[in-house]
């Protein structure tokens, strides 16, 4: 185990600091000191890592992240363009003013690396604190896509850069290094092929990248040999590193080797405080710093989720007797069904294809544990079964290992996900074994590297082409599958163009930007209003008498209602405006041959969907209520929560004269009995009605209230029931007045509660409302009881319950309104108390009169007296109730129909005009004739 760690290890150091040069010194030495520097942070976190994740993860395998060469290559390239300009744009390396540009560019560099990766681990140890690493779920897809695809890319340009001494991609695009296109490709191309070899055949486990460096070093080898061109000539050829270019960079700023080079542990930490840093160039660099401590801080955090996943299943690896027995279930390579106790096996290269797979595949693999544990088929105790560690916890301790790394020196490790998974395997999951890996690489970075310039630089080259393409298939290819819309995914392919031209962070800026803008037009188009309807198709559920429901059926399309969904912000709230403009549409004065809708008096916006808005929807608000206003129309708001409704004040919509309404059943309502009273003048009818009646000498008034039930009902029980006549007694309540008496709330009424029964209604019009602090419950025998009736068995009930009635005492029958919502509005032809005489249980609704109200009383004692004496009457009033029960329960029923409808209807796209709205009307007209 340590040995296949360190090879692995060996072969990304060198990879990541053959990537790291200085364009502006023609004899750069920098391979050595740099992979030194990764060693450096290897080994030095590798037993930071087994200490701090011993109760976590037991197998970590730390590996330098090639991840970030990008990153710490545009720092270096950052530093250098500072100590070039310094230098009179002369060439460092041969400038006597420079002689120890070398040992200051390592110094500055080493700074802002230690920069970079310490705000690395202040971010990573914020984010585990207060969870703000899930902020990264909040940039679009596209862009983070984007952006790690142009990481990959840049890989594939570093990877070019290196087969070709430093050149460039840009370089040789536009003829201006010292190769032509043609040699800088074919230079280009061993490393390109072996690096796609790698990727395709990564599946087999993490170490066939090493097993092909291994293949590289011998193939060129025999190329030499066979060809009989000289290792020096090979060298000449830049396929081989020179021993010049090798040689470790010894000079320091003083000359006499007393400052320590950052590679050296603390090294960095000394040249800091010993002042050896140009801070020109470490301020220049801090914006890529910056960049990369963010973007590696949302890394570490998905790395943290991965690795939880992975220590999961490694904590389940099947035991030595579960193999064995194993083995007996297959018969000449085939596999066979596991055995009786479930310790049936796969073969090995199903297992192999598990933990070849890399930290970003096992992250958005949401069954991999399910997968892995299907292909190990080993049955796990729940007593035994391991729990899966706080990615939180693990991103905490990443943050600690990487503020050590900025002191210790390096660059930032990780633990390997693929390396751990099959050293697991191989049986070298102790910590013996991941010790000894960072004892092997100590003593390669002692040794200085002296075997490098032995293996060839495509050896290099193909890992980070490997990883380049890795990065290209999972962000820019599947990400392409994915993504169901194509113009959205076209924000990837841009990013990556404009990361090579501008850089990432401009790049990065744009795609954001370019994410915004598709966002919101898919916003758009998909529609922000749910559901439009009138007051013809959607009626509220009050109880009404005949003569108002006919007239409603004629005239309710007054009423117009529209219900919005999701989010209201400036990219969708403006789509709500044609609808309402469709609405007031002016019409050509040429005649129709149809009758046009007639322009609404009242619109209902429902906001109950709306989970909130921003300012600028706050001015689209407005703008629908200038509209309402010019066209003499009431802009009525229902399911406003308070969040919204706080947003409209703050946007300047408080001084507006718009009714809210807490539902959208209360908006109708309201909207209908507005109608009914100044439209139809209905409650003026309803006035003169029982001014009429009450002087009238007649003592009709109880068979007007039966005969008025038939009319309403279709029935016949006025005659049936006329003998109830003898049992009931005058009730006149005067407008504004309660029916029943209410000793929680010191309100006075016409009745007694003690005298509670059953109403008829000759005239007048009542509305019940509910108290929204009273509730029902259910006693064990499944009866509707009060919450007044529950017996308080403990302190912290009984002090509710006390409190509720001592809140409801102070609440004065004016302010019943802002308290309470409506049950029903009810008038002649209806009955007031059905339910109390099915269920005995005390209604809790307030019964209070909208006009002078004429009732005939039936006391509930009387009627048991009935029940007794003439039980043929009660059983024809029983029935008589009961219809109107059932028919409260259709209302019911079609009032829920109505609520369904809203929910599943698709959200429109563009508005109806007012013509086309007619002429649906008519042609429903003629096909119902």
């Amino acid at each position: 185990g340590s040995f296949l760690s360190v090879l692995y290890n060996t072969v990304f150091c060198l990879a990541l600091g053959s990537s790291i040069n200085r364009p502006h010194v023609t004899a750069s030495i920098l391979l050595v000191p740099m992979a030194k520097y990764a060693a450096l942070g290897t080994v030095a976190t590798t037993p930071c890592f087994l200490i701090f994740l011993s109760g976590n993860v037991s197998v970590v395998y730390p590996t330098i992240d090639l991840f970030l060469a990008p990153f710490f290559a545009h720092m270096a390239q950052s530093v250098d363009q500072t100590l070039y300009e310094e230098c009179g744009n002369a060439d460092v390396g041969s400038s006597s003013s420079c002689n120890n540009d070398a040992s200051i560019f390592f110094n500055s560099f080493a700074a802002l690396v230690a920069i970079s990766v310490c705000l690395t681990g202040m971010l990573c140890l914020i984010s585990a604190k207060f969870k703000l690493a899930n902020l990264g779920a909040f940039l679009p897809y596209p862009t983070i896509a984007g952006f790690f695809s142009s990481i990959g890319f840049l890989l594939w340009t570093l990877a070019f850069s290196i087969d070709n001494d430093g050149v460039t991609i840009q370089q040789v695009l536009h003829n201006t290094a010292s190769i032509s296109r043609l040699d800088a490709f074919l230079h280009h191309f061993p490393s390109f092929m072996i690096g796609v070899g790698m990727y395709v055949y990564d599946y087999k486990g993490p170490f066939i990248s090493p097993l092909f460096v291994i293949l590289t070093i011998c193939i060129f080898y025999m190329i030499i040999f066979v060809c009989g061109i000289s290792f020096e000539e090979a060298q000449a050829s830049h396929w081989f590193y020179s021993k010049e270019e090798l040689a470790p960079e010894t000079e320091t700023n003083d000359g006499d080797g007393s400052a320590p080079l950052p590679y050296v542990p603390f090294g960095g930490v000394i040249s800091i405080a010993l002042n050896l840093v140009n801070w020109r160039a470490v301020a220049n660099g801090l914006p890529i710093a910056f960049a990369m401590a963010a973007i590696y801080a949302l890394r570490n955090f998905l790395h943290s989720i991965a690795m939880a996943k992975a220590a999961t299943a490694m904590a389940s690896k099947p035991d030595v007797d579960s193999t064995a027995a194993s083995n007996s279930n297959y018969d000449n390579g085939n596999k066979t069904s596991p055995t009786s106790a479930g310790r049936g096996r796969v073969l090995s290269s199903d297992v192999n294809q598990m933990h070849a797979r890399t930290f970003t595949e096992v992250l958005f693999d949401d069954d991999f544990l399910t997968k892995l544990n299907d292909a190990t088929a080993r049955p796990v105790d729940e007593n035994e079964k391991p729990q899966r560690p706080d990615s939180l916890k693990l991103l905490h301790w990443y943050g600690v290992v990487h503020i050590l790394t900025s002191l210790v020196g390096g660059f930032a490790c990780l633990p390997s996900v693929s390396v751990s998974f099959s050293l697991a395997k191989l049986g070298a999951d102790g910590k013996a074994p991941q010790y000894g890996s960072a004892v092997l690489l100590f003593l390669i970075y002692w040794n200085d590297f002296h075997l490098v310039n032995y293996i060839p630089k495509a050896a290099f080259a193909s890992l980070l082409v490997k990883a380049a393409i890795d990065m290209l298939d999972v962000w820019f290819v599947k990400s392409f599958v994915k993504t169901k819309e194509k113009a959205e995914w076209t924000v990837v392919p841009m990013i990556i163009v404009l990361g090579f031209m501008l850089g990432m962070l401009q790049a990065f800026a744009v795609g954001v930007a370019l994410s915004t803008f598709i966002f919101v037009a898919s916003f758009y188009r998909s529609g922000v209003v749910k559901f439009i309807a009138n007051g013809l198709t959607v009626r509220s559920t009050i109880e009404r008498d005949i003569k108002s429901n006919h007239w409603l059926d004629e005239n309710a399309d007054l009423v117009q209602l529209l219900v919005l969904q999701n989010y209201l912000f400036f990219g969708n709230a403006s789509s709500v405006i044609p609808y309402i403009q469709s609405m007031f549409e002016e019409l050509p004065s040429s005649d129709l041959e149809f009758d046009l809708p007639p322009i609404p008096k009242y619109i209902i916006v429902d906001l109950a969907l709306v989970t909130g808005m921003d300012t600028s929807a706050v001015d689209v608000v407005s703008d629908i209520w200038s509209l309402c206003k010019h066209f003499d129309c009431v802009l009525m708001l229902s399911g406003v929560s308070m969040e919204i409704r706080m947003t409209l004040v703050k946007g300047g919509f408080r001084d507006k004269k718009v009714r809210y309404y807490t539902t959208l059943e209360s908006a109708l309502g309201a909207a209908e009995d507005i109608l009914l009273a100044k439209v139809a003048n209905f409650e003026r009818d309803e006035v003169h009605k029982g001014i009429c009646r009450s002087i009238s000498e007649v003592d009709d008034g109880f068979d007007r209230a039966l005969q008025q039930i038939d009319e309403l009902h279709g029935l016949d029980a006025a005659l049936e029931l006329m003998n109830l006549k003898k049992h009931v007694t005058t009730v006149t309540i005067n407008a504004g007045q309660s029916l029943f008496d209410d000793s929680a709330t010191e309100i006075d009424g016409v009745v007694d509660e003690e005298e509670r029964g059953i109403f008829f209604i000759e005239h007048g019009i009542l509305k019940i409302q509910k108290d929204t602090n009273s509730s029902l419950t259910r006693n064990s025998h499944g009866a509707l009881r009060s919450l007044s009736s529950l017996k308080a068995r403990s302190p912290s009930r009984a002090g509710s319950y006390k409190k509720l009635k001592q809140r409801k005492k102070n609440i004065t029958l004016a302010q019943r309104d802002t308290h309470t919502f409506r049950l029903a509005r009810i008038g002649p032809g209806w009955i007031v108390g059905s339910i109390e005489a099915f269920t005995g249980m005390k209604n809790p609704g307030v019964h209070i009169a909208v006009t002078k109200c004429r009732l005939y009383h039936l006391p509930y004692t009387k009627l048991q007296e009935i029940e007794e004496h003439e039980p043929v009457i009660a059983l024809k009033l029983v029935k008589l109730l009961a219809l109107l029960l059932a028919r409260r329960q259709d209302i019911t029923v079609e009032q829920m129909s109505t609520l369904h409808s809203i929910m599943a209807s698709r959200a429109l796209t563009k508005p109806v005009k007012r013509t086309t709205m007619g002429a649906i009307k008519r042609a429903n007209e003629a096909m119902m004739v």
